[in-house]
Parts: C-alpha cells; structure tokens; sequence
C-alpha cells in the first residue's frame, strides 16, 4: 500500500515517468533555505572584518579613570597588574591630535594633521595587525608607524627617515615635539576607510615619548578582550572608579546601522520563504488535484484518512527537508570556495552563522508543514465525496 502510494506522489499520471512537477518546489526549499543563511553571513561577516580592523586599533575596549587621579598612572598601572594576573592583556594608551612634519630627501616639506596614538605594548598591535616587526627595534629606534595612505602622501620615505611630531594643543607658549624614525612597516586597513581614514590619519609611537609629548593628554588602559560583570566590580571596589567603553562606543551609528541591515535584509529572506510557501500551497493543491481519484482509491481499498494525510504530509516535507539540507550545503560550499566575495569584494572570508542555519530551518520547515497541513485539509473533502461516489457506484 505504501509503495503504491509514493508512486502516486512521485510519478505521472499518464506514464511511468518522474512527476517533474515535483522539482518546483525542491528548488524552492533550496533558494528558501539558502538566502535568510547567506544574507545574514555576508553582512555578519561585513561587521566581524570591520570590528576586528577596529578593535585592532583601539582595542576592543578602553579603561578610562572616571575623575582626575593625582597619580593616575600608578592607578592604571594598578589595573594592568590585575588583568595581566587573569592572563588579560592590556596597553597603556595616550591619543592625540598632532602635527606631522617630515622633509624629504629632496627639500620638499610636508605637513599633515594626524591622531598619534601612544601605546606601551606593541605585542598586541603587531599581533593583530601581522606586522613583521621586533619589539626591541622599536624602542632603540624611538620608530613611528604609519598607515600606507600617508606613507604615500610623504613619497614612502625610506626607513629610518626622520618624522616630527608636534603637539600645539598643551596650551604652552612653545610646542612640544619629538623626533621619530620611519619604520618601514606600514599598516593598510582599506577595508575600515569610509569609517574613518585610518590609514592616512593614525600614525602610532611609543607610551612612554607620548607621555613626554602630550603633557597634558589623560592616559587610559586599552584591552583586545572585553571585561566581565564581576573584573569590572572588582576594578571599581578595589582599585580605582573607572569609565568602562567597548569598542562598539566608538562609531554607534555604524554599527547600528549594519545591525539594522542584517535584521532587515535577513528579514527580506524570511518574506521570500513566506512567499515561497505560499506558492508551494499553491502547488500541493494542484498536486492533489491532479491526483485525487488515486487518493480516493487508497481511501476505498481500507486506508483511513488520517493515515493518508500523515504519509502524505511526511512525504513532502521529506522532500522539502532534502531541498533544505541541499540549500546548507550549497551555502557552506559558496562561503568554502570563496564565491560569495566575488560579489562581495570588502570580505576575505564567510562565515555561515549556525545559529541563522537552525533557524531557518526550522523557521521553513513549520511554515511548509503548515502549507501543506492546510493544502490537504482543504481537499480532504472532495476526496470523501469522490469515495462516497464510488461506494454508491
């Protein structure tokens, strides 16, 4: 009987050959599975690359003191200390807007505005940013980083070339300055530029010549993790009041925004499935159209109802379940061989989200089972009448 029945489902009407009709919505089931996974993964990722470029900078959060300290470095040297008893990594930072000066080999003189960024331990920076630099180089060298955009503004001085940097914002009759050497090492973060011109206006010196620099610039502690509930307990009990900000703080209206778009256009994938689903109503009703009488012959020779309603309901989202797994696998293998950044240059890799691949097949696979639950219950009765008719035939 059960044999009999898939080849109801599954065959035509008129020959042994395969119901083709069949294969609509298969693929439906697979672009409905797949575009709520790669919409959601490509703009998740968008953020993840941009957070990470970030958080490269500023870390991925920054420890102020709340009020002025008469030894406000001590207080954070306090912090440090305790961080990197929990294995937390952290920099003692200064930033500060500055001017520029470098003479070229030639005479020509250049002078830019740039944010100079004071940071104790390069470890991280390096790190984050794969920059084949030793530590010690640095300091002996008193050296300076730059991004490649200004590297290319200043001609790509050659390494060990003097940089200048001046700081008038001490409100000091005489400006303080100090001079650098040129690290050949230039940063690139292309990707971040339309947030801020990172790249052409950052440049980054050591801790301890920042201090010396901006003598009236407040120090703060910069962290590549983000603090928990209770570390941040302890810092404000024990040690010091502090001013807590994640790197998210930074530019809100960004990534508000992203996050928006993530939502709306995921959301937009969610309406192509409802749309999908309703067309699929559309089909199982012509499905049982076109195969009612043989229902009605399974119903006559003894099978209930209900039992035919649950094989046929099992049948087609067995079917529906096979598209959805294709449409996963079908998205991990464009996120795998790197097609989706064809179209979308800014990313160097996806990542699928697990978490929007549960939910969007469960999500297809209610609203299916409901599509096809109401698409029988609809024409249940007609096939009653039909088995009514042939009983009295």
């Amino acid at each position: 009987m059960f044999k009999y029945f898939l080849r109801i489902i599954f065959k035509n009407n008129s020959n042994n050959k395969i119901n083709s009709s069949l294969l609509f919505p298969l693929f439906a089931t697979v672009i409905s599975t797949m575009v709520p996974i790669v919409t959601y993964s490509v703009v998740e990722s968008i953020e993840n690359e941009v957070s990470n470029q970030i958080s490269s900078i500023y870390g991925k959060s920054q420890i102020y003191l709340s009020s002025s300290y008469y030894e406000e470095d001590n207080k954070l040297l306090n912090i440090k200390k305790y961080l990197k008893d929990l294995n937390k990594k952290s920099s003692l930072t200064i930033k500060r807007k500055a001017l520029l000066v470098y003479n070229d080999p030639s005479g020509k003189k250049y002078n830019k505005v740039v944010t100079v960024l004071g940071i104790s331990d390069f470890d991280i920076f390096i790190e984050k940013n794969k920059i084949r630099l030793y530590k010690d180089e640095f300091f002996i060298d008193s050296g300076i980083f730059i991004g490649d955009d200004l590297a290319y503004q200043l001609g790509f001085p050659e390494k060990g070339s003097i940089i200048s940097i001046i700081s008038p914002l001490d409100g000091v009759l005489f400006p303080s300055s100090n001079s650098f050497r040129y690290l050949d090492q230039n940063f690139v973060f292309e990707k971040i530029n339309s947030i801020d011109h990172f790249e052409n206006e950052f440049v980054f010196i050591d801790y301890a010549k920042a201090l010396d620099l901006f003598h009236s610039a407040k120090s703060y502690l910069s962290l590549p993790v983000n603090l928990s509930r209770s570390d941040l307990e302890y810092i404000r009990n024990n040690i010091a009041d502090i001013d807590y900000r994640s790197w998210e703080n930074l530019y809100p209206l960004f990534f508000r925004a992203i996050k928006f778009e993530k939502y709306l256009y995921t959301g937009f994938g969610f309406i192509i499935i409802f749309i999908i689903c309703i067309n699929f109503y559309g089909l199982v009703n012509l499905l049982l159209h076109r195969k009612r009488k043989q229902i009605t012959m399974l119903s006559y020779l003894g099978m209930d109802s209900n039992k035919i309603k649950v094989l046929f309901i099992l049948t087609l989202l067995s079917l529906s379940f096979t598209g959805m797994l294709f449409g996963v696998f079908l998205s991990y293998l464009m996120a795998q061989l790197d097609i989706i950044n064809l179209f979308v240059p800014i990313l160097n890799s996806i990542d699928i989200s697990y978490s929007v691949v549960v939910f969007s097949l469960v999500f297809n696979f209610v609203v299916l089972y409901l599509s096809i639950e109401r698409a029988f219950s609809n024409n249940i009765c007609n096939i009653e009448v039909l088995k009514l008719n042939a009983i009295k035939g």
